[in-house]
């Protein structure tokens, strides 16, 4: 079907008046957060993880953060970023594939997990390599209400991580472009030939 020009006039002109009427109403915030409570007994806490930033909070709220974080933990094993595949891929190219993807290595009870774990290596043993993504370093990804930045909570990780006896690798993600630096980077912090 074609829609003529005075066709479109007229639904830009209605999308308008919706949109002019939706921001006028003084309960817009309520009426999202009924809509998540709704989807979430609709379908349960896993699918809120995966419709966006409302519908996590939703999860967090009703279920408590520990059921979110369990939720995206296991959403990202089962979609890892691009980055972490060439990770991955440079990793099974080196024969180091004793590792755990999003482990949680402070314990179960504290809720961080890291990208590639290595818990027990014979002669390197508690490493971890943290692959950040764009996300990690541009302030557009920020949440505005957190009190801190995404380096800044990063850098915070490292420290805890740093205190409990473990080595930690950060992969910038343009770093990836020169894989090859990138496998000798990783060879040596896992102590293998590169």
């Amino acid at each position: 079907m074609t829609i003529t020009e005075e066709r479109r006039a007229q639904l830009r002109e209605w999308g308008r008046k919706g949109g002019q009427a939706r921001a006028a109403q003084t309960d817009m915030a309520a009426l999202g957060a009924r809509g998540g409570r709704a989807t979430v007994e609709k379908h349960g806490p896993g699918h809120m993880a995966r419709i966006g930033h409302r519908g996590a909070l939703e999860t967090a709220r009703r279920h408590g953060y520990g059921m979110l974080f369990r939720i995206v933990r296991q959403w990202r094993l089962e979609n890892p970023s691009s980055h972490e595949r060439e990770v991955m891929s440079i990793l099974a190219d080196l024969g180091a594939t004793d590792y755990e993807r999003e482990a949680q290595p402070l314990g179960e009870d504290v809720l961080i997990a890291v990208d590639f774990c290595f818990w027990d290596r014979r002669r390197c043993p508690q490493r971890i390599i943290e692959v950040n993504g764009r996300v990690h370093y541009d302030p557009l990804f920020d949440h505005p209400n957190a009190p801190n930045t995404r380096q800044e909570n990063e850098a915070r990780l490292l420290r805890q991580l740093k205190r409990a006896g473990w080595r930690v690798l950060v992969i910038h993600y343009q770093e990836l472009a020169d894989r090859a630096a990138v496998r000798r980077r990783i060879a040596t912090f896992l102590g293998l030939d590169p």
